[in-house]
């Protein structure tokens, strides 16, 4: 089960963002460790605090990545797409 969250997580993070190297394991804790690398520019960057269970249910694996996304976009300075929507109306 857990080599299924891990390889789900990744393949939506990989549509979501790509030309970024993503690399996703969850450890015997059941947290998730998070690498995302940028190859153009050479940043890389750590997620954890992500538990098991926040991806496991109907549609929580989305929400999770979403809010990975968001935090993603924050770390690097940028407006998450939701404010930049709301900006532009």
């Amino acid at each position: 089960m857990r080599a299924k969250l891990e390889q789900r997580l990744q393949k939506r993070l990989e549509a979501s963002l790509p030309g970024h190297v993503i690399n996703c394991k969850i450890g015997a804790d059941g947290i998730v460790a998070l690498t995302v690398h940028w190859p153009a520019s050479g940043e890389s960057m750590a997620i954890t605090g992500i538990t098991m269970q926040s991806l496991i249910g109907r549609d929580v694996l989305e929400v999770t990545v979403d809010q990975i996304l968001i935090e993603i976009s924050a770390a690097r300075g940028e407006l998450p797409l939701l404010l930049t929507q709301r900006k532009a109306e």
